[in-house]
């Protein structure tokens, strides 16, 4: 079964606003589906967008 992740809950991980996922999701930054009325972000989603941002940062870092 796919782990569907709400907005709160990847805020609290990226220890980040709510507000942030939200925007990250509807602006196409952070992978997400909206079941309803309610967004969710897949886990694997999320795996590839901290994978991402883990690259960008050492890329930068170089």
């Amino acid at each position: 079964m796919i782990r569907l992740y709400t907005p709160e809950e990847v805020a609290e991980i990226l220890a980040v606003k709510e507000s942030t996922v939200r925007h990250w999701m509807r602006s196409g930054t952070m992978p997400g589906i909206k079941i309803g009325k309610f967004w969710r972000i897949p886990e694997e989603a999320l795996k590839k967008y901290l994978e991402n941002k883990a690259r960008e940062i050492e890329l930068v870092g170089r």
